[in-house]
């Protein structure tokens, strides 16, 4: 039997990978990063950016509802995709098949363009989206769309230490159905391109603040990069602290980057009714398909 080999990655070539991504992004076009952490929307037929709130006032923004469409709190279902700016053939229609019937799209690497704001508003009317940056005249970043407005939402940024390109978070709250409580939603796109695992620590730091604040119902969904074991251990550990758990998949279609999953959906007051892994050729990830249901602190259905 061949042994199989698993390449590690060193520093070194850590740094020339950023390196790379650095000389890309500064001298293949121009690019605009905020000093903080904003989030665009529609308001009148327009993509408006303004300043993110602050994620330790999160509680206060419930009276910004516009309209009174609730989650089925015996079921609905969220999707997350890295969907690699949608830059490779076939995207549209895999966002299609696969969010048909989705009540929440997470989306990581979302490029703001005319072709995927023009399919938010026939299927996905309410959107948020935390700018990472905008690069000739397209804002990138990560979403949250939904049918329903949210309750509250906030972001914030971790510039990613080597490159300076922020990775985002994005939380939002949303209403459920016979129940005064609320889904506490993190949409997760870690640090990449480090040495260390200081960002990747600070992210998780305020991940926890906000969970820890919240007695509902919590999804913690996204690109993790977790590509080593050191990544690997600091996230599964934040989340066992926080009393979430991982979804798991079968079969397991998850994308692997250096032998890792990188991909991951964690809960917490909810029950699966479903998980599916989605294989596909229009990203460098698989996007992740769970249907859950809530239940109270007795481990009761709602």
């Amino acid at each position: 039997m061949k042994k199989k080999i698993v390449p590690k990655i060193s520093a070194l070539t850590c740094s020339l990978i950023a390196l790379c991504f650095f000389g890309f992004f500064y001298f293949s076009g121009c690019v605009v990063i905020q000093e903080r952490a904003s989030v665009a929307d529609v308001r009148d037929g327009q993509v408006v950016e303004h300043a993110a709130e602050q994620c330790d006032e999160l509680a206060f923004a419930d009276e910004k509802v516009r309209d009174y469409r609730t989650l089925a709190a015996d079921n609905f279902s969220i999707l997350s995709w890295n969907i690699h700016k949608g830059a490779k053939a076939a995207f549209r229609r895999d966002l299609i098949d696969y969010s048909r019937d989705i009540d929440i799209l997470l989306l990581q690497e979302a490029a703001l363009s005319e072709d995927l704001r023009t399919w938010l508003e026939s299927y996905f009317n309410k959107w948020l989206l935390a700018v990472a940056y905008e690069k000739q005249g397209t804002k990138v970043g990560i979403m949250a769309a939904s049918k329903m407005s949210s309750l509250s939402h906030c972001a914030f940024q971790e510039p990613e230490p080597l490159i300076v390109i922020p990775k985002m978070m994005l939380v939002t709250t949303y209403p459920l159905s016979g129940s005064d409580q609320k889904l506490l939603l993190v949409n997760v796109h870690m640090v990449n391109f480090t040495v260390t695992t200081d960002a990747v620590r600070r992210q998780l730091a305020e991940v926890s603040g906000i969970i820890a604040k919240h007695d509902g119902p919590v999804v913690v969904a996204g690109d993790f990069n977790t590509w080593n074991r050191e990544r690997e251990s600091l996230v599964n550990t934040t989340m066992e602290d926080l009393r979430l758990k991982p979804v798991t998949f079968s079969p397991d279609n998850r994308s692997m980057f250096f032998n890792r999953t990188v991909d991951q959906i964690f809960y917490r007051g909810l029950e699966v009714n479903g998980s599916y892994s989605h294989k596909v050729k229009s990203s460098d990830h698989n996007p992740l398909e769970v249907h859950f249901k809530v239940i109270d602190q007795y481990g009761e259905s709602a």
